[in-house]
Order: C-alpha cells, then sequence, then structure tokens
C-alpha cells in the first residue's frame, strides 16, 4: 500500500515543468529539462557571459534544397546512457563550422535577447512514439550561443519550411515549434525575406 501511495504523489511531480533562473540576466523559466540535464545546464548559463548570434547555413552544393540535414554532431554514447538514464542517449558533440555562412552572422540586440534564450532553456518537446513529422527538414538558418572564451555551447537550427528545429545543448531532439515568432526576428535582422 505504501509503494502504490508513494508512487502517486511522484508521478504528477515527474511531468511538471521545473524553473530554471538566469541569474547573470535576472530570467526565470519553466523548463523540461530535468534531473542531471538541467544541473549541468544551469551551471552552464550561470557560469558562461553568452552571446547571441543567428546566421544562414550553407547549401552543401549549388542548388535550392541541397542542404545538410543538420549542422549539429551528435552520437550515441552506450557509457554515458547506462550511468544517466535521464539522458535521451544522443549527445551534442559539436557542429559542422564548414556549413555556418560567417559573412551572415549577426549579434542580437538585447531587447530580442529574452526570446532566444527562453526558447532554448524552455527545453525540447521530444517526438512521440510513432508520431508523423514532414520528412522536408532542411535547416538553413541558426541561432548559436557563444560563452565568453567564444565556445560554441548552444545552437538551434531551423527549417521554415516545416517549422522544426533542432536544440542541442547538452542531448538533442527535434521538436515541434511555431516558426512564426522566429520569422518575424529573421526578417528584422534581414536573414529571410
Amino acid at each position: 500500500m505504501k509503494k502504490i501511495l508513494l508512487i502517486a504523489i511522484l508521478l504528477p511531480m515527474l511531468g511538471k515543468a521545473q524553473e530554471i533562473s538566469v541569474d547573470r540576466y535576472k530570467l526565470k523559466f519553466n523548463t523540461t529539462f530535468h534531473g542531471s540535464e538541467l544541473k549541468y545546464i544551469d551551471s552552464l548559463f550561470n557560469t558562461s557571459q553568452i552571446t547571441i548570434l543567428i546566421t544562414k547555413l550553407l547549401p552543401v552544393y549549388e542548388g535550392e534544397s541541397c542542404y545538410e540535414e543538420s549542422i549539429i554532431i551528435e552520437e550515441f554514447d552506450w557509457e554515458k546512457s547506462k550511468q544517466d538514464s535521464i539522458f535521451a542517449g544522443e549527445y551534442f558533440t559539436g557542429v559542422r563550422y564548414w556549413l555556418i555562412d560567417s559573412l551572415s552572422v549577426t549579434q542580437i540586440d538585447s531587447v530580442d535577447y529574452q526570446f532566444f534564450l527562453q526558447e532554448i532553456l524552455e527545453g525540447p518537446r521530444k517526438l512521440n512514439e510513432n508520431e508523423l513529422i514532414d520528412l522536408c527538414y532542411n535547416p538553413r538558418h541558426a541561432v548559436i550561443f557563444k560563452d565568453e572564451n567564444n565556445n560554441i555551447i548552444a545552437i538551434q537550427e531551423i527549417c521554415f519550411e516545416c517549422h522544426h528545429t533542432k536544440v542541442a545543448i547538452y542531448t538533442s531532439a527535434i521538436h515541434h515549434n511555431t516558426s512564426f515568432p522566429f520569422k518575424a526576428l529573421f526578417k528584422k535582422y534581414h536573414m529571410i525575406k
């Protein structure tokens, strides 16, 4: 009886969004990150001076739709997944720098800073099993988060065609997101028409 009662108390807590504070910028967000992910992200964003950049991505060859599926490099790590079952198993290990159009990189102003920080810190929604998504996913734009040492610590790439984005901080996943707020800001900085 005690075990059943304990499970009944814990279940609502597991699905509950947790709050993350970015003390450096006096911002608070509800996030789907939890456990070790939350601990890592909290320490990363609270100890780093974050610069947010937006950029276009380069096509792999000539042509309208010849884009790499993702500029985020990830790998499955059995050891990490055994040690920490909180993680999804796919680990963000880097970025394909050669696909970033360095001529288009623009630093966003402080007015838009909170929006981009909120977008990445509220946490990607992982796709449910058997969930149907558009297969076009050709990210052509990205939001890059850099620390004070100029290292990329997080990235969010965007496909304005199918409205999907992919987030990478420590784990990564394609998740649904409306592209309308992104569209307005990318238009503001003349990244899209």
